[in-house]
């Protein structure tokens, strides 16, 4: 059978390749009817060697991906896409655990992104507002948004650059049902963060937060998702909502204790609690990325604050706090509004700038939750203020660590200097993680071997 180089000129790139590794000069360029020239191949002199194939770099690269796709591959879906830095280094996380358990899979975070499946503006303008911590924060950063324009795109990019550093992304799904099956996805994991809180379970993003577009022989796995959720009537209402949706995971885990017997109730399959993959890992697994930072004043001694949603206590402690030490404030808020004194605002931080913060702080205050499992992680002094909504993730967090000391309610006041057992929140951590690992290499196990 004799060579063909293409079937239309669309396959050949017209680099020459072809032409000068032929050993028998059977390969000629000739022009098209535009002047662009292209191979054509002399059949009395080819030899059918195949070195003109083997070199085509299209040919090549359409091989390597038919390959690739043809291997064993693990899907993650989580939250990603935020410009969040937990749901951002947890995600770069739990994908770097999976690949290690099974090695012979290709292990990608899934990229995708529901809320561009609305169509009316009116509802992204909702979602934008929610995340500037609501319409009046909102309105005011547009209606004035030099003071911060700048910054908040220097952070948007350094997300990016995190992204594309630290994850193995796909292209982008708006719709879980598209995302490609043309790869050889042996299973999906879905988790971390509050991909089941009930904002997301009761609409269309339920089809992918619950795996619900895989295939049959695709492996459903639950790793640690959340609920997030503010009130015990409001799961009552869903409670049928969750059933179905839970009904076709095959292994099943939540992140939080107070979540897990809801759960349970809904499934005959054993539902276990695993940590926020954070915790999966050490804290010198974090020095790459805190190397990367972009911090000019590196010996600076700092109170850091971080604020998800505007709560005086935490301004006045931290005010009080760097008067009584002597310290700066290095703060970041959702509203980004300049209310702390002698302090510098983190708003253009990225993923690596927002961990060097936490390493290397005096102090940490904040109502976030992800800013407490990483002041445990680094052994850090701290207190958790209880927000007006969603605090059940910290406080969970906070009584399984044995640390209901560091909690900061408008009853009840705590000494951040209190002295912390970190040995013993360090033995908690590691049975946290052996525990969590365990169940995600038994949940891969078929798949791994």
């Amino acid at each position: 059978m004799s060579i063909i180089l293409y079937n239309h000129k669309s396959e050949c790139s017209g680099c020459w390749a072809c032409y000068n590794i032929c050993p028998k000069n059977a390969i000629e360029m000739l022009p098209d009817e535009e002047g662009f020239k292209f191979p054509q191949i002399n059949a009395a002199q080819c030899i059918e060697c195949g070195q003109c194939l083997k070199v085509c770099p299209l040919k090549t690269s359409a091989k390597l991906i038919t390959e690739e796709n043809s291997c064993k591959h693990i899907g993650i879906i989580n939250l990603q896409f935020t410009d969040n830095y937990g749901a951002v280094i947890a995600a770069a996380v739990l994908e770097d655990v999976v690949r290690d358990i099974a090695d012979d899979c290709i292990v990608n975070t899934v990229f995708y992104t529901p809320w561009k499946q609305l169509d009316s503006r009116v509802k992204e303008l909702r979602d934008e507002a929610k995340q500037w911590g609501g319409w009046k924060l909102f309105l005011k950063m547009k209606l004035n948004p030099q003071n911060h324009s700048d910054a908040k795109q220097l952070r948007s990019k350094r997300f990016t650059v995190f992204r594309d550093n630290y994850l193995n992304l796909t292209p982008r799904f708006d719709d879980a049902w598209c995302i490609n099956k043309e790869i050889n996805y042996v299973a999906f994991i879905t988790g971390s963060d509050v991909v089941w809180a009930p904002r997301r379970s009761d609409n269309y993003r339920r089809d992918g937060y619950f795996l619900k577009f895989a295939e049959k022989g695709e492996k459903r796995i639950a790793y640690a998702p959340s609920l997030d959720h503010k009130t015990d009537s409001q799961l009552k209402r869903l409670k049928s909502v969750y059933q179905e949706n839970i009904a076709g995971i095959d292994a099943i885990s939540v992140r939080e204790e107070s979540n897990r017997e809801f759960i349970q109730s809904l499934t005959d399959k054993k539902v276990s609690v695993c940590c926020d993959p954070a915790f999966l890992v050490e804290a010198d697994y974090y020095d790459k990325m805190i190397a990367s930072a972009s911090i000019d004043s590196k010996d600076e001694k700092y109170i850091y604050v971080y604020i998800l949603e505007l709560n005086h206590e935490i301004v006045d402690y931290a005010n009080q706090l760097a008067t009584e030490k002597g310290l700066k404030i290095c703060y970041y808020s959702a509203n980004h509004d300049d209310y702390i004194s002698n302090s510098e605002n983190c708003v253009s931080d990225g993923p690596a700038e927002f961990l060097y913060r936490l390493k290397y702080a005096e102090y940490i205050l904040t109502n976030s939750y992800h800013c407490v499992v990483f002041s445990i992680i680094f052994k850090k002094k701290f207190l958790s203020f209880i927000r007006s909504k969603n605090s059940i993730k910290s406080i969970d967090l906070l009584k399984s660590f044995n640390l209901a000391d560091r909690i900061v309610t408008k009853n009840k006041n705590s000494d951040i200097d209190g002295i912390i057992n970190f040995e013993a929140v360090d033995n908690c951590r590691q049975k946290m993680k052996e525990e969590s690992i365990a169940y995600l290499k038994e949940s891969l196990k078929e798949i791994a071997e």
